[in-house]
């Protein structure tokens, strides 16, 4: 099981080429930006026009995701192992390699991390740094959110996707 979330430091080149792929999922598509050795995101398609994008998935990277992202579609793969840029420092870092160590199939809660790395009551800190997360599916933060008053809340990919995610996992982990 992957815990450490691989970041290689980054300086965006503006000029530099960047590989996409529309990956088609059963939630929605997922778009895949890479540059030559790292993911630059994996997020759902929905704000972003695809015809923007020219679609270059011959980067090694990219390749990569696309076969973890179909292991983990087959339910076969729980956990990933790509190169991710490094975009974020300090608590974000901290909360997402949290994230990393949900296991598959199960859910916690913001205020749980929170509680796990010394800031009790941070809740909604964990809640910010979740929704920052560039690398959905990849560093699982649909597998953290708040429940209040008997219903599930929190998601930047949409509740519904939340709700299909848990339940794949649930359904393909053997519990």
């Amino acid at each position: 099981m992957c815990n450490i979330i691989n970041f290689v430091s980054l300086t965006l080149n503006l000029s530099a080429m960047y590989y996409t792929y529309i990956y088609p999922s059963f939630i929605g598509d997922i778009c895949i930006v890479a540059d030559g050795s790292v993911l630059l995101s994996v997020s759902f398609c929905d704000d972003i026009v695809v015809e923007d994008y020219e679609t270059l998935p011959d980067s090694a990277v990219v390749v990569s995701a696309v076969a973890q992202l179909n292991g983990y579609f087959a339910g076969r793969l729980k956990t990933f192992d790509l190169p991710l840029a490094d975009v974020c420092h300090g608590f974000v870092r901290d909360v997402w390699g949290q994230l990393v160590k949900i296991p598959y199939g199960t859910m916690t809660t913001y205020g749980i991390i929170a509680e796990r790395l010394g800031r009790k009551g941070a809740a909604r800190a964990v809640g910010s740094a979740c929704r920052k997360n560039p690398f959905a599916i990849i560093v699982p933060c649909h597998r953290v959110g708040s429940v209040s008053k008997g219903a599930m809340s929190g998601y930047a990919g949409g509740l519904d996707r939340k709700l299909m995610l848990l339940e794949f996992e649930k359904m393909n982990s053997g519990s």
